[in-house]
């Protein structure tokens, strides 16, 4: 299988950042292009329930925040000689990974997981099984790789 087009989902995290410098060398090794993903959900139905309002400056502030966290991470991949594109997308986590993922024509998704065990686990759950879940049933990448922060 040839690795042409890699994304890497990042929440800014420690095993998100784990997880980018594996698809980072991935694809400086395979010469694949890299896309550093970032999705977040502002709820903004939610917050007309409780009749506030919140100024539009936070949410621009938001998505600028995203962006420089992506660019960020871009910049790194520039530095290693990686082709790279950053994307953002205002949805749910999940739904978004998946649906950038297959509009990107992805071979190899990576994202970084916290590792939850147990009880922890048991009431916390895994986002990145969730993403896993829903790309298995609903979409043909090939490979969804987790990457675990070292301690």
């Amino acid at each position: 299988m040839k690795l042409r087009t890699i994304v890497a989902a990042v929440d800014f995290s420690g095993p998100s950042d784990a997880a980018f410098a594996q698809a980072l060398a991935w694809a400086k090794e395979f010469g694949a292009r890299l896309y550093v993903l970032h999705c977040y959900e502002i709820p903004r139905p939610g917050i007309a329930e409780y009749q506030l309002s919140i100024p539009d400056t936070v949410w621009e502030r938001v998505q600028q925040g995203a962006a420089a966290g992506v660019e960020t991470f871009a910049e790194r991949a520039r530095a290693a000689g990686v082709e790279v594109d950053v994307e953002l997308c205002e949805e749910p986590p999940a739904q978004g990974i998946r649906s950038s993922a297959e509009r990107l024509g992805a071979d190899l998704l990576v994202l970084g997981t916290h590792g939850h065990r147990g009880v922890e686990r048991l009431l916390l759950g895994s986002r990145s099984e969730e993403h896993t879940s829903e790309l298995q049933s609903q979409f043909r990448i090939s490979y969804a790789v987790f990457c675990l922060k070292k301690k």
